[in-house]
């Protein structure tokens, strides 16, 4: 959802009318509400903010009544709101209003199994998502708080194993996939990473940084066929971003430099051609004459080297 002007400005207006209520009880119900409602729409994540005018909202009961069915959206968000400020007091208190209106709710799960997170009882809180999974198992909010709770503990093969679990059923959330890439790149776990990132490439094939992370990891597994696949994905890189990505441009002269080495000496089938990589290189070298001349010195000689190897 994108954020528009006028939303910031109206909040920015909400904040400076509640500024001097900071920390007193008391005052300006309706402010409270609207910048609380428009955090929410928003989707911004300032939670000091929540905190700071949203638990007089759940506090006073005068109040908690005029909330009508706003009261618990804003009972959820202070909640979470007061997990990220470690208020965990406020967080219970506010989780527990929430469970005994919506008991057995993946919101409610999610909201408890944070809670014990944040108290480090990570068992706890993984059996509280196994459990609602075993009832849910279609549930993504439960999925993806445990897949971020596995990787909060340093876990990243257990992360990866119930990231996949929710790929079994959300097969086209593309970003759910390049999150999986990220986690088997850190495991080392190459070609798992190449195939999570063809996956992405199917639904954004115009994404460059896409193409360039795949290229990467390509380059990493090594050998001609990879090779050359890394510059055909780091020269497509190049193509959608219009032919600035500096990255990809090196990508390219080092694919090609890659390739030359490893088929050193090899007289059989048709000569690498060459046109690709130096049109890169000259490319990279007027960017950065254009654009950090002091570089241009070390550049060259790097890229001069590479181009040797052709």
């Amino acid at each position: 959802m994108a954020i528009r002007l006028h939303e910031l400005q109206e909040l920015d207006k909400l904040e400076e009318r509640l500024s001097p209520l900071a920390g007193k009880p008391g005052g300006d119900f309706d402010a409270r509400v609207q910048c609380l409602r428009l955090l929410r729409r928003m989707r911004l994540r300032r939670s000091e903010c929540v905190v700071m005018y949203g638990q007089e909202l759940v506090k006073n009961k005068a109040w908690t009544r005029r909330l009508g069915t706003q009261l618990w959206d804003v009972y959820e968000q202070v909640a979470l709101a007061a997990l990220d400020t470690g208020d965990l007091e406020l967080a219970q208190e506010c989780g527990n209003a929430v469970a005994r209106k919506f008991p057995g709710s993946q919101r409610v799960a999610k909201m408890a199994g944070m809670l014990l997170e944040a108290q480090e009882e990570w068992e706890e809180a993984d059996r509280v998502y196994k459990e609602t999974l075993e009832e849910t198992p279609g549930s993504h909010l439960i999925h993806k708080r445990r897949v971020a709770a596995l990787k909060s503990q340093g876990n990243l093969t257990g992360a990866a194993e119930a990231l996949n679990a929710y790929l079994d059923i959300f097969q086209a959330d593309a970003e759910g996939w390049r999150e999986l890439a990220e986690i088997y790149i850190k495991l080392q776990q190459y070609r798992q990473a190449a195939y999570c990132y063809e996956e992405v490439l199917v639904s954004q094939p115009q994404n460059s940084l896409i193409h360039m992370a795949y290229a990467d990891v390509l380059y990493t597994l090594g050998g001609v066929d990879n090779f050359r696949l890394a510059r055909k994905y780091y020269a497509a890189a190049v193509e959608i971003s219009g032919g600035g990505n500096v990255r990809a441009l090196y990508g390219i002269v080092q694919s090609a430099a890659a390739i030359a080495a490893a088929t050193k000496g090899n007289k059989r089938g048709e000569p690498e051609s060459t046109d690709l990589p130096l049109l890169a290189v000259d490319v990279l070298k007027k960017e950065y004459q254009q654009h950090c001349p002091a570089l241009l010195p070390i550049v060259t000689r790097t890229l001069d080297g590479q181009v040797a190897l052709l």
